[in-house]
C-alpha cells in the first residue's frame, strides 16, 4: 500500500512539477541570452562613442583644410580608415 501511494505521489509530482521546472529553465536561459546581447550592445556602443569623441577632438584641433595635394590625399586616406572603422561598428 505504501509503495502504491508513493508511486501515485511521484507521478503526480512529476506531472505537475516538471512543466513548471522546464518552463523556468527555458525562461532563465532566454534571460541570460538577452543579458549577454545587451552587454555586447553596450560594449559596442561605448566603443563607438569613444571613437566619435576621438574623431571630434581630432577635427576640432586639425585646423583648416589644406590646398596641397599631398595633405589632401593624407586626409582622404585618414577618412577612409575612419569610415572602415565605423562600418565595422555599424555592420557588426
Amino acid at each position: 500500500m505504501l509503495l502504491l501511494s508513493l508511486r501515485v505521489l511521484i507521478s503526480t509530482t512529476n506531472s505537475t512539477l516538471w512543466p513548471h521546472l522546464s518552463f523556468s529553465s527555458v525562461s532563465g536561459f532566454l534571460y541570460v541570452c538577452v543579458c549577454l546581447k545587451a552587454e555586447e550592445f553596450e560594449s559596442k556602443a561605448h566603443g563607438l562613442l569613444e571613437w566619435l569623441t576621438d574623431a571630434e577632438r581630432h577635427l576640432r584641433y586639425q585646423g583648416s583644410v589644406q590646398d596641397l595635394a599631398e595633405v589632401l590625399e593624407q586626409q582622404l586616406g585618414d577618412h577612409q580608415v575612419q569610415s572602415a572603422i565605423v562600418s565595422l561598428y555599424v555592420n557588426y
